[in-house]
């Protein structure tokens, strides 16, 4: 195979699927995110441009279960904002709108859709309000959202992908294993593959999880599917949270090794380890 996967995975890459039903995913991967060999894309940017070109607008509807972690991990990272707010944009996820009337009236905030319950985006979430929001019992999670620079009159709108009909899959920012990703936002109208020109239903389309469905699944592995892969990582976190194995079928040589990986984390007890079973290195 001549494609330059580590060039092309070191910066970040974006790709896409197709599920059972036609519809599209778009995944970002972050540094270690699993990326199956067969979604690479030789400009992946470029694919993203035309699709905003080409697709209508719908609404993006936000997924609180898709922003926190599977298993044990689960317990961790539901809270950002919960002691020291945001001056940069915050995604706060809630009961009702009812707590925050008076921020959205002022023009701090904007409500945005929600899978359930109420979910706002804060142009500026200070200490003090944030607190109030959690000790009262509102905040169900809060998350960075990066917003537009509406400062800059030739600044061009952030389009996201849900905006333009695709199921919108993020991998967590951390850099010491394959974790499922998380769907953070689903559309309001999803995309059909059939529905784009064929030039780029050939790119978009050619991954493919013919026995899942995006609008039920809410986090998910690609390690777990039958796919070579590329990724920095020796080892991958299950889709559930409660397992870490070996990465197989990787095109590219990690450093560490599983084995040197396996055997730093077994012998250390680690509270964020707790209830996730380490698999053994996978006989030569």
């Amino acid at each position: 195979m001549d494609a330059d996967f580590p060039a092309a995975h070191s910066m970040d890459t974006e790709w896409f699927a197709v599920d059972a039903e036609g519809h599209v995913g778009h995944f970002s991967s972050g540094e270690s995110g699993a990326v199956p060999a067969d979604a690479q894309l030789d400009e992946p940017f470029e694919v993203w441009r035309r699709l905003n070109e080409v697709l209508p607008r719908c609404t993006p509807v936000y997924d609180l279960e898709g922003h926190l972690d599977t298993g044990p991990r689960r317990r961790a990272g539901r809270h950002w904002f919960d002691k020291d707010g945001s001056d940069d944009g915050a995604l706060m996820f809630l009961k009702s709108l009812d707590p925050v009337k008076r921020q959205i009236a002022s023009g701090n905030a904007f409500a945005v859709e929600a899978v359930r319950g109420a979910a706002v985006v804060f142009r500026r979430l200070t200490p003090a309000l944030s607190r109030r929001l959690h000790k009262e019992g509102h905040c169900l999670g809060c998350f960075f959202f990066l917003l537009d620079d509406e400062e800059d009159p030739e600044a061009q709108p952030r389009v996201r992908p849900a905006e333009i009909g695709l199921f919108d899959y993020d991998h967590p920012g951390e850099n010491w294993i394959a974790l499922p990703y998380g769907r953070k936002v689903l559309p309001s109208r999803p995309l059909h593959i059939d529905q784009l020109p064929p030039d780029l239903r050939r790119q978009v389309g050619a991954m493919r999880f013919d026995k899942l469905r995006f609008a039920e699944t809410t986090h998910l592995q690609p390690c777990e599917w039958d796919h070579h892969l590329v990724c920095w990582e020796p080892a991958y976190l299950s889709a559930d949270g409660k397992h870490i194995r070996e990465l197989g079928y990787n095109f590219l040589d990690t450093e560490p090794t599983y084995e040197e990986f396996y055997a730093n984390h077994i012998a250390q007890e680690r509270d964020w380890l707790k209830g996730i079973t380490i698999h053994p290195p996978r006989k030569r």
